[in-house]
């Protein structure tokens, strides 16, 4: 049996004190989930991630550590001890997890998700690894109701393609950046052999397009990802 680690902090107020606005939702048809490798995703953007046993199998995959690269990814974002993380469309908590070490132990990092039961799932996920800064929300899907500059990264592994109008969420996600915050983006490229289908993919000039026009600007963007880009924005 793995060795459970314990890491004790408490969620900063500025957060906790906005976790009132994140109402329960029900389980609905909505557009966030966390990485999935394959081309059997659904033929439309707005689908329902509710069969956690299902989407379970995928998302903790032992063989995702290595198309996904979790620990390089985490690596890559250059977190220390005391940031705060936004994992948007967290799903089984798998990159939050990590990122909660990583930033232990005066660090947080949440989970955010659409599906009640993901947010469930990364719950007892944290209790169980004996994670006390390792958290879970639900989220609205259009304009999540984070915290005014709650965070030092906001994180979305596969999610930037699940979003029907992608500006209007960038720019309603911004403000919740400090000052020097970031928002890392890791989703597929259009070339890729395996992800979703290639008319949901997005070509990274639009998604740097896109950021520009929320005031953000590319700052890093890296290829050691086999089908998928690492891109990393900050304020203009």
């Amino acid at each position: 049996m793995a060795q459970k680690t314990t890491i004790h902090n408490e969620v900063p107020p500025m957060i906790r004190s906005s976790f009132h606005l994140l109402l329960p939702l029900a389980l609905i048809a909505l557009i966030i989930a966390s990485c999935s490798h394959g081309n059997d995703m659904p033929k439309h953007r707005n689908h329902s991630f509710a069969n956690i046993e299902s989407y379970e199998k995928r998302f903790e995959d032992p063989a995702r550590i290595t198309w996904q690269k979790p620990d390089e990814v985490v690596r890559a974002m250059g977190l220390k001890d005391g940031d705060t993380v936004a994992d948007i469309g967290a799903g089984t908590g798998y990159f939050t997890r990590r990122i909660a070490k990583a930033v232990a132990p005066r660090g947080v990092a949440i989970g955010y998700d659409v599906e009640r039961g993901m947010v469930e799932y990364m719950r007892a996920d944290a209790k169980k690894l004996g994670y006390a800064n390792y958290h879970a929300e639900l989220v609205a899907p259009s304009a999540p109701a984070l915290p005014r500059a709650g965070f030092t990264v906001i994180f979305m592994c596969n999610t930037y393609h699940h979003i029907e109008n992608r500006p209007a969420y960038v720019r309603s996600i911004v403000p919740a950046l400090k000052k020097a915050g970031r928002i890392v983006i890791v989703d597929s490229r259009m070339e890729a052999k395996a992800g979703p289908p290639k008319h949901f993919r997005i070509p990274k000039n639009v998604i740097v397009a896109e950021f520009a026009k929320a005031g953000m600007r590319l700052v890093k963007d890296l290829d050691f990802l086999p089908d998928q880009h690492y891109l990393e924005f900050a304020r203009k």
